[in-house]
């Protein structure tokens, strides 16, 4: 697929070059992970809504917490999504089921596992990237955002704080 965006606010939001990347088979979870949940794991100080609403995570030591909390339950390799798998994933024929469940909002913003940065220059197709491998802030997306169909932020909120949906990925071969 191509990744990226050249469009208007493309250099805001460190979206160029579109560059060419493949992505193998995996699961990502439809529904994001529950304020219930994570209140249980990290308490309710760094995070927004209540009870089956999907949480809203402003501390990404937080989000990395409650993915530890979880693989340790379920045995399982889960993880935050790239920011390739959640493009692809949002650029998919199944699209408005995943990202329709936002609880409400008109514009939910996800956690990636990358982190920000501008995107490659390189005219070779790169398969399964995962963006640097430091930063000072990680990406958070948005289907439907205020700056294009896959909106590319770090500032979510009026006090500028990180602000997102925790989804859950898996990669296809390591499901038995």
């Amino acid at each position: 697929m191509n990744m990226g965006y050249d469009g208007d606010g493309s250099r805001r939001m460190h979206s160029e070059p579109v560059h060419e990347v493949a992505v193998t088979s995996f699961y990502m979870s439809i529904q994001p992970l529950p304020a219930s949940l994570v209140t249980s794991i990290v308490g309710t100080r760094n995070v927004d809504g209540k009870g089956n609403e999907p949480a809203q995570v402003r501390n990404f030591d937080d989000v990395e917490k409650v993915i530890s909390s979880v693989v340790s339950q379920t045995g399982r390799n889960l993880r935050l999504p790239t920011e390739a798998e959640w493009e692809y994933a949002a650029s998919g024929d199944k699209q408005n089921i995943i990202f329709s469940i936002a609880g409400g909002r008109d514009i939910a913003y996800e956690w990636c596992s990358d982190w920000l940065d501008w995107y490659p220059e390189s005219g070779v197709v790169i398969t399964d990237p995962t963006g640097p491998n430091r930063g000072e802030q990680h990406v958070i997306r948005a289907f439907n955002g205020k700056r294009g169909k896959y909106d590319r932020s770090n500032k979510i909120d009026e006090d500028d704080a990180y602000l997102g949906l925790v989804r859950l990925v898996i990669k296809a071969r390591e499901i038995q």
